[in-house]
Order: structure tokens, then sequence, then C-alpha cells
């Protein structure tokens, strides 16, 4: 999952003002989200068939469309698989007047991929965040923000702060969590302290990492009112420590860089996919005890530079356990919540005999005194755990982290546990829970 804040969190107030806050785009936008927040299911079903017309006759100017000769029904086009856009990004661009805004995701997914969004898109994706921050009684336009993703701030090799740069003339702290260690924790509290942020912006594990180094020693950002945390999976656990320890709700945002729909949650195990900014369509997957899983599918109502039509993200929603077509349908409208974003598709740990293990996730839950978890897989019958402790590891909780794996993790893959400093991220700063270089 990558939904990306970065770019606007980092533009300047003139940016912000003029290009995602453009007056005839955004005011006309605002009105057909808030109208959406108050229909029902007629009439959200009505508001998304207006828009998605003009989706579907902008993508049937896009090669990969053009001589399907396809319906005005969405359930009568093909799914859209990440492969087909990585391969052939141009084929589904649609040539218009005003130069596309440039978008690419991080390839956590091992599929990185070139996209293009529009004008209207831009501008869609800010107001999602306007709204959002307005349930904690934030004006994001005025809104001074600390952003601790996954920004390159300095040489990651410099152990001397500052660790941090200021940009939209100074509203903006953009933080480098590559630096972010024990030692530096406190430098990182008192720049913060400091700016007077009232939203943080940041990565899931970062935000699990920043907690843990920091404990609990009262609020320690006074100004700060919301932390909005984004392109990785928020575990409950950390979302209750971190609302604790900060004094502050943690709002959870799902989306993609692909900007095909979003979801977000504003208290734990309560998702509602935004029914305006895209179309949500969910595909049965698998169940557990726990839940029903789907693959999230999404297709833009706003986006007519570059059209991903019925787009299977490749990341996975649990609902509750024996939910209906209704359920489900309701679910996809923004009417009934699902429980939670459970991951990718992909993330998974390979048994020796091929089986796919999942709910890896699962297994960090509970241990307090490890700040952070990673899965590395080279071979089929052997992964590393790889622990960012709090303190030094007693022996009790190096068994009760092989207990907690042995829970998912069959006994034909030996799990060697490795004590390390900090957890591997991906050049956009993502840290992935598994990390598989099978040959």
């Amino acid at each position: 999952m990558a939904f990306i804040l970065a770019d606007v969190l980092k533009n300047g107030a003139v940016t912000e003002r003029l290009i995602r806050r453009t007056p005839f785009l955004y005011d006309p936008i605002r009105s057909f989200f808030i109208q959406m927040q108050g229909a029902g299911r007629e009439e959200r079903e009505r508001l998304i068939s207006g828009r998605l017309r003009s989706i579907l006759a902008a993508a049937k100017r896009a090669s990969h469309y053009r001589d399907l000769n396809l319906p005005e029904q969405l359930d009568a086009w093909p799914y859209l698989a990440k492969e087909q856009v990585r391969d052939a990004p141009q084929d589904f661009v649609v040539p218009n007047l005003v130069p596309p805004s440039p978008a690419a995701t991080g390839g956590t997914s091992g599929l990185p991929l070139r996209l293009k969004r529009s004008w209207r898109a831009v501008v869609a994706e800010q107001l999602a965040l306007d709204l959002l921050a307005e349930k904690a009684d934030v004006h994001f336009p005025r809104a001074k923000i600390a952003i601790l993703r996954g920004d390159t701030v300095k040489d990651p090799n410099d152990a001397t702060p500052p660790f941090w740069v200021f940009r939209a003339g100074g509203r903006r702290m953009v933080l480098s969590s590559n630096h972010l260690r024990k030692q530096t924790a406190p430098a990182f509290v008192d720049a913060m302290r400091g700016f007077e942020p009232e939203i943080l912006s940041t990565y899931p594990s970062t935000l699990e990492a920043f907690c843990g180094m920091i404990g609990e020693h009262g609020k320690p950002i006074p100004s700060l009112k919301l932390v909005i945390a984004s392109s990785e999976v928020l575990r409950p656990d950390v979302r209750q420590r971190a609302s604790a320890i900060l004094g502050v709700p943690i709002f959870d945002h799902y989306g993609q860089a692909e900007r095909v729909n979003l979801a977000t949650s504003v208290e734990d195990r309560k998702f509602f996919f935004s029914a305006a900014y895209g179309v949500n369509e969910l595909i049965y997957s698998h169940a557990d005890e726990e839940a029903d899983y789907y693959e999230i599918v999404g297709t833009s109502l706003w986006n007519t530079s570059q059209c991903l039509v019925r787009y299977r993200t490749g990341d996975l929603a649990a609902l509750p356990k024996g939910s209906s077509d209704e359920d489900v349908r309701e679910i996809t409208l923004g009417l009934r919540p699902f429980q939670w974003v459970a991951g990718r598709a992909s993330e998974y740990i390979e048994t020796p005999n091929g089986v796919h293990v999942i709910g890896i996730n699962q297994i960090p839950r509970g241990l307090d005194g490890v700040l952070q978890m990673q899965f590395v897989q080279r071979v089929k019958d052997r992964v590393e755990i790889r622990v960012v402790p709090q303190y030094e590891l007693p022996e009790s909780l190096k068994d009760r982290i092989i207990r907690q794996a042995r829970m998912k993790i069959p006994d034909s893959v030996a799990l060697d546990l490795c004590v390390v400093e900090a957890i591997h991220r991906t050049p956009s700063g993502k840290a992935p829970l598994v990390i598989r270089e099978l040959p």
C-alpha cells in the first residue's frame, strides 16, 4: 500500500493555493464530496454514475481501451493488473490540453509504476486531506505540519543535527526518518516542540519507532492535535500506544499512488471508503478466524489523464466474518465500515512446499519492548526475524517472539532472530514488513 502525502505536504503555500486548491475546481469538487457524505444509497449510486460517465469516456481515448468497444456499464470492463500498467504505462494515458502531474509508486510490491494525474485528481486528493483534518477541528490550509516519512534531508551518515528542513514558508517541517535513533530522538522532540506543529504526517512504522523511543513522559509535543498515518498498515496496538503517548487522535489514511480509491479510519476497526473519491469494488480472497478478506479494486472518479479502470490494488480489506453481498455493496459505497486494511496480498512467507503463509502482520502484536520487526526470506526453509528493541532483549521476550511467529510460520521454516539498530527501508523511506529475496 502507497498513498503519497509527501508531494502534497512539501509544496509551498502558493502552489497549494493555485494548484491544489484552485477555486474554480476546488469549490465544486468540495460540494460533490459534501453532497456524497449526506447521501443515502440510491443518491450515492446516482452521483457515482454521473461522475463515472466522464471517466469511462476519457478511458476510451487511451490506446489500451480504444479498440475494445466497451459499454457504458463498469462491471462489463475487464479488471486491470499492476503488471499491465507497469509494462505499458503510456497505453493508459489520455491526451489533455493541461499537462498531467507525474507520480510514481515506491515499488514496495515489487512493481514500481510511472503514473500521471489530472488537475482535478490533484485537487480531489488535497480536498480529501482537508476534510480529514476537519474531523479533528484542524484547518489544513493554515496548519503547521511536521512530516516524518521517507524524505531525504541530509547524508544518512551525518549523525549531527539538524535532521530536518523547513519548507512552504516555514509551515512545513520535514524530518529525516533515516536519522531517527534512540540517541537522536530527544533532538527530534525538541525541534518539533520549537516548531509547534498541529499535524504530524508519518508512516506507521516510523510512528511506532518514534513513540517507542520517546517513551511515556507526558504529552511530548503540546501543540499537536492530530497524527495522519498512511502508506503502510497501521496495527491497532501501534495506534493505541501512539495515541496514549502523543495525547492526540491517530487517523489512518489508506490509498495508493495510483489514486484509484481511498478509505479513512478515525477509530480502531472502522474504515470507511470514500465514495466521492473513487468507485470501490471488493473481490473475495480468503477467510481466517478473525475476518473475511477481499482484494480492493478501484476506479478514480477524477483522474482523466491516466485512466486505470477496475484496477486491482493487491491490497486486502478485512470485513466482518459472514458479510453478505448486501453488506459488501454498502461497504463499497462508504455506508458501512470494514474492519481494517490487512496489507498486500503479496505480503507472505513461502514454505518449502509452496504454501503462502499470510497474516504475518499479526505476529508483532502485543510485544512490549519491541520497537519494530521485519521478516526477511532468502530461501524457502529459513526466515530472519529482524527486531529493533526498546532495550536489551531478555531471553523471555526472545522466546515469546519465536512463539508468536510459530503461530503463523510452520516448523518447516527455520527462524533466526536478529537484533538490529534499524530495519531496512526502501528508497522512499517505507519499511516493508516482509522482504522476500527468493531465487
